[in-house]
């Protein structure tokens, strides 16, 4: 009803979801700084849990108040697989994160547009078209040139990343089906509730003390964390999944002025290419 609402009304879906992609570059590159910096100190699940366990408590509310009712669905089987994925997905994500420059960590993560392209046009009938697969084929050769096989260490961490962004495509387009049938709310309490639970056990053999000056970046990933995933899910909702994977590169430039205003990370000539 109000202005924002009244600007929706007028638009098409892949309108709506790119620029809610655009407003979430901005939290990913902040969650990638946070996670930067605290990776050398923390293990990746400490780090993800505290993720999920921010994400739990904003949501707590909600389920009590909802009597359960945020949680109640018909398609539980689909929640699991989801939230299974996304474990491995966002483990891979944060290790390229903290191995990598953040311009190229970012590049290798969006390769998962190149996935969704190709996954939407078998899973979901969606037609790319000629542009579409044309950019796809162009992405993997883009990806052979930045698997350098004479840099080992960023070899490692780019198959990390790579394997992660083909395990996030799958879960894209199970968040495009869920939401064909499901609250955005009740898709963040599901993937709140699972990743505590998942990421508690390594946490445990791997903890380490927060302290007050790493407690600051550990609130930006759980605030970043959460409005990138309510943007990212709300954007598949409106918008073909081809597409907004597409959108997603926008992140690419965002993540790489962060590297530089932060860690004084200039890309590489195999980067830029």
């Amino acid at each position: 009803t109000g202005p924002v609402g009244r600007w929706a009304a007028g638009q098409n879906g892949n309108t709506i979801g790119a620029v809610l992609l655009v407003l979430s570059s901005l939290t990913v590159a902040a969650v990638m700084g946070a996670v930067r910096e605290l990776s050398d100190t923390y293990s990746v699940w400490q780090i993800m849990l505290a993720r999920s366990v921010g994400q739990l408590v904003f949501f707590s509310p909600f389920l009590v108040r909802s009597g359960g009712n945020l949680l109640k669905t018909s398609r539980l089987k689909l929640h699991v697989w989801r939230v299974v994925l996304s474990f491995f997905a966002i483990a891979a994500w944060f290790y390229s994160i903290g191995h990598l420059p953040l311009a190229q960590a970012s590049a290798y993560g969006f390769t998962k547009g190149l996935f969704v392209v190709a996954l939407a046009g078998i899973f979901l009938s969606e037609k790319p078209g000629i542009i579409g697969w044309g950019a796809t084929f162009l992405g993997f050769a883009g990806i052979l040139v930045m698997l350098d096989p004479s840099q080992t260490q960023l070899q490692l961490a780019g198959l990390v990343a790579l394997t992660g962004a083909l395990i996030t495509s799958v879960v894209t387009l199970i968040i495009k089906r869920l939401t064909q049938t499901e609250r955005t709310a009740t898709l963040m309490a599901y993937s709140a509730v699972g990743l505590t639970i998942l990421c508690a056990i390594p946490t445990l053999l791997t903890w380490q003390p927060i302290t007050f000056g790493t407690a600051p970046l550990f609130l930006v990933v759980v605030l970043s964390g959460t409005i990138t995933q309510w943007c990212f899910i709300s954007a598949y909702r409106h918008g073909d999944a081809s597409v907004m994977a597409i959108v997603e590169y926008v992140r690419l430039p965002a993540a790489a002025l962060v590297g530089f205003a932060i860690f004084a990370e200039i890309p590489t000539l195999i980067s830029l290419l």
